[in-house]
């Protein structure tokens, strides 16, 4: 797969009879691999530079479902549209292993360990979310419970998680925690239980979270921002400079789009109410966004919005005058004849202008306390 193609978005992709968004028909006809295709070569490259390796020896217990685990079984198809009858059951016995006819292992799961699974893994601490404040895990996890999108969409904005193309999502539900807590009688009972676990929803709203979060491709960004202070001007214009501060951060660029009307609602709001945050007043008096007409469904569309995933940082502060030469300090002259110092760079909100149109709305408190606040410098 092209590590820069634009997967389609959910309401792009075709449907199978009564099941929308079909993703067979992205990686091709003959795909095997599924969105394992997102595991490219640069993206493996990138998250071992950026993330934590950690390595582990582990086995595991239960098998890896394959592609012709789980099918459309009202139709008789399992991916790409496979039919079920082409698929072989049962166990087989092959004379030359490395001379296997490919009918007769479609789909298998030998194909994800031709390609690899590695990527960048992101973990979402479900019971460290519900009870980090003291409360109680909400749900049993060895009964059936349904994991909500706005309850992942939380738990990763806790966590300051942003979803990249190709994460491979780990939830941690409880059932180890608590699996250790029962007794060995009941425990022992879990073999003659139904198979009830705590999990994801089941719903097209989860499929719509999944494959955004799973398939936006995002940007690799380095964002600068630069704010004069002071114009510094010495005696010898060899050491004139600037007081400044400035801020260089790295990270992920990703577009907001229409399939997010809370998120990019969300974001809109925080840019618009931006200027106002540091106003020595209640967020409720200096809430632009809620003392502004609501937007309409043109002018959400005709606006984009983009949000950067924040990986690395640094800033820096100067606020030293004047370096002149100490020659130049202790000839009296130079000090006589040629000034020095520091010129204040000063930047501020002056004061109000209406718009052609009668007012008939007073100045709100939080305008009149930004004039009044005088340097903007957020």
């Amino acid at each position: 797969m092209d590590p820069k193609k634009v997967l389609p978005k959910f309401d792009e992709l075709p449907s199978f009879h009564n099941f929308k968004g079909c993703a067979w028909a992205v990686w091709g006809p003959d795909d095997q691999l599924g969105t394992v295709n997102l595991l490219t070569d640069d993206l493996v490259a990138q998250t071992a530079r950026e993330e934590i390796r950690l390595t582990l020896s582990k086995s595991f217990s239960i098998p890896w479902d394959g592609l012709r685990h789980f099918g459309v079984l009202e139709h008789g198809v399992f991916y790409n549209n496979t039919p079920a009858t082409s698929i072989a059951l049962g166990l087989k016995s092959f004379a030359d292993p490395l001379n296997v006819d490919p009918e007769q292992i479609k789909l298998g799961i030998h194909n994800w360990a031709d390609h690899g699974i590695c990527g960048r893994g992101v973990l979402l601490d479900l019971v460290n979310y519900f009870i980090a404040d003291g409360s109680s895990l909400p749900y049993d996890p060895i009964s059936a419970h349904s994991v909500s999108v706005e309850q992942l969409e939380a738990c990763a904005k806790k966590q300051g998680i942003q979803f990249r193309q190709g994460d491979i999502l780990i939830l941690r539900v409880g059932f180890i925690q608590k699996y250790y807590a029962l007794s060995q009688t009941e425990k022992d009972g879990l073999a003659s239980r139904p198979e009830t676990f705590a999990g994801l929803e089941q719903s097209e709203h989860m499929k719509r979270f999944l494959w955004k979060a799973l398939s936006q491709p995002g940007v690799r960004a380095c964002l600068t921002f630069t704010s004069i202070q002071s114009l510094i001007l010495a005696r010898s214009a060899f050491h004139n400079s600037f007081t400044y501060r400035s801020c260089v951060v790295f990270g992920t660029a990703s577009l907001i789009d229409d399939s997010e009307p809370e998120h990019k609602l969300e974001a809109l709001k925080a840019i618009t109410n931006h200027p106002f945050k540091n106003l020595d007043l209640p967020p409720e008096q200096r809430d632009r966004w809620d003392d502004s007409r609501a937007p309409t469904e043109t002018e959400l569309k005709s606006t984009r919005v983009v949000e950067v995933t924040l990986e690395m940082a640094s800033a820096k502060v100067t606020f030293e005058g004047p370096e002149d030469d100490k020659k130049d300090l202790a000839d009296s002259d130079v000090a006589k004849r040629y000034w020095a110092g520091e010129v204040v760079r000063k930047t501020g909100w002056g004061g109000v202008k209406y718009s052609g149109v009668d007012v008939s709305a007073p100045v709100p408190g939080y305008v009149e306390e930004l004039i009044a606040k005088g340097l903007h410098l957020s």
